[in-house]
């Protein structure tokens, strides 16, 4: 197991959102202006990253936890853990899946989000593979005697490329920029970083009549009842 003892999972939140990223710095970078808007709607949002970030940057993990802290502060976040697996050590093993579903278990998210499920990058792709079996296994009862079953209403992943929606992140966008700039010790281009995702949310946005927006997608189909009232809308 890789559980964090900085985690008292005897007093965790019962969330609405969970964001599960590999490395902190993650999860802003991908549904940052998302959760930000969520929770500023009131909704009950928090951030699961699997390792300390101990391999990118510079810094000590103790630093980048503090950073972490200090980004789940801009976004509104009520909670963030980390689960200090080992960073670029990622592995879809039997332990890892078990530690994600028991916290998936406590936390009992009614929405998951994951990175891409086919990103390039392994560390994401292992996160997004991860989460997605530790929701099978946390949904079973004999796997765990200390906590209740769960699983999500809805597990999505984030993604840039033809998504299925979008969610508009125009009022938000500057809400990621202060939770970047708390990671002195990971990035330090930041300029450059902000204005590469800015004309990447830009051309979602377009697609969809807005500003800026960020994609997700889904394994499974949406289904609507009442077509007078999707927010879907034709750009003529």
């Amino acid at each position: 197991m890789f559980w964090n003892t900085d985690i008292d999972f005897a007093n965790v939140p019962e969330l609405d959102i969970l964001a599960i990223g590999a490395q902190p710095g993650d999860v802003e970078l991908s549904c940052g202006a998302t959760l930000h808007r969520m929770a500023a709607d009131g909704n009950k949002v928090g951030v699961l990253d699997l390792t300390r970030g101990e391999m990118t940057g510079s810094g000590l993990p103790e630093g980048r936890l503090e950073e972490s802290k200090k980004a789940g502060d801009c976004l509104g976040l009520l909670w963030r853990g980390t689960l200090a697996m080992p960073d670029a050590r990622l592995e879809n093993t039997v332990g890892a899946r078990m530690t994600i579903a028991g916290t998936i278990r406590r936390l009992r998210p009614k929405t998951l989000i994951l990175p891409p499920l086919y990103g390039r990058n392994p560390e994401q792709h292992y996160t997004a593979e991860l989460g997605w079996e530790a929701c099978v296994l946390s949904g079973i009862p004999a796997v765990d005697d200390y906590s209740a079953p769960h699983r999500p209403d809805r597990v999505i992943f984030t993604t840039d490329d033809n998504p299925q929606f979008v969610v508009d992140a125009s009022a938000n966008f500057e809400a990621v920029g202060a939770a970047l700039a708390c990671y002195a010790t990971r990035f330090t281009a930041l300029e450059s970083l902000l204005a590469r995702r800015r004309v990447t949310l830009a051309y979602l946005g377009a697609r969809a009549g807005v500003a800026l927006a960020e994609g997700f997608t889904s394994k499974d189909l949406f289904q609507v009842s009442d077509l007078t009232r999707m927010e879907l809308k034709t750009i003529w």
